[in-house]
């Protein structure tokens, strides 16, 4: 699951350093029209096709809002992803969930 409920913790492409705030330049804040960024830079980050990260988010939302897929007309994912300001990346509907090393956890040291 992709969220942003941290307005006051922007991503690294949003952050206003101190002495540009100090200057009077206001620090940018995080929101939902960042999703699409932080799942391209997710993916990027995992060496991971877009479209397969999008797959294992969405299927991680319904494990962990099972009423959800009650209140869609089909419990299919959005099968575009758009950045801000970009095009969008689309995959055809998979027809089973795939097994995605994008969920995988590696244990904390």
């Amino acid at each position: 699951m992709l969220e942003t409920d941290a307005p006051d913790m922007p991503p690294a492409w949003l952050y206003v350093p101190a002495a540009e705030r100090a200057a009077g330049r206001p620090q940018a804040r995080n929101g939902p029209a960042e999703l699409p960024r932080v799942a391209a830079e997710l993916a990027a980050l995992r060496s991971l096709p877009l479209p397969l990260l999008a797959q294992a988010a969405w299927d991680n939302t319904l494990a962990a809002l099972p009423g959800l897929a009650r209140l869609l007309p089909a419990a299919e994912p959005p099968h575009a992803v758009r950045p801000a300001g970009g095009s969008p990346y689309t995959a055809a509907a998979p027809t089973e969930s795939p097994s995605c090393p994008a969920t995988a956890t590696k244990p904390v040291d």
